[in-house]
């Protein structure tokens, strides 16, 4: 499938859905390069001093390099979509902590549509900058019978 001038492989079934709104979004979902090989971290030292917790860290800014953490939480959460709206928005939303993407709020706002919950989709809905995005959230939850 072509996406703005890339080629993205989308996976799963009624993935089409997907692919088709974050075309629509101008989203291309996931990255064209090749995977890198993930380092292993190291055994946590006894008396180190504990890192900062996810809560105390700040949100990635727009530029700043993309934290693998973050974007395996957002392929799996891509992966189970459909098979477990429940599971996918859960790992969106963590990867969303990690590094604020528009990408991961629209599977969250997928998944909060496909779930029937109002509460989820307005969460995501918040956080969309612009009116055309909101637009298309409530649109796409009105189609799966959820209006917010």
């Amino acid at each position: 499938m072509r996406v703005m001038g890339t080629t993205t492989t989308v996976m799963g079934t009624g993935s089409a859905v997907l692919a088709m709104v974050l075309t629509i979004a101008g989203c291309s979902g996931e990255s064209t390069e090749p995977a890198k090989a993930k380092p292993e971290a190291e055994p946590a030292k006894p008396d180190a001093e504990a890192p900062a917790t996810p809560e105390s860290a700040p949100l990635a800014s727009v530029g700043a390099p993309t934290d693998t953490t973050a974007v395996a939480l957002f392929q799996d959460a891509r992966r189970v979509m459909y098979s477990d709206p429940a599971g996918a928005y859960d790992k969106a939303k963590q990867s969303y902590e990690t590094e604020a993407k528009r990408d991961t709020l629209w599977v969250m706002g997928f998944a909060a549509c496909r779930l029937g919950d109002g509460e989820k989709a307005e969460f995501v809905l918040a956080r969309f900058d612009g009116d055309e995005d909101k637009d298309k959230l409530r649109s796409h939850c009105a189609t799966k019978g959820l209006e917010i």
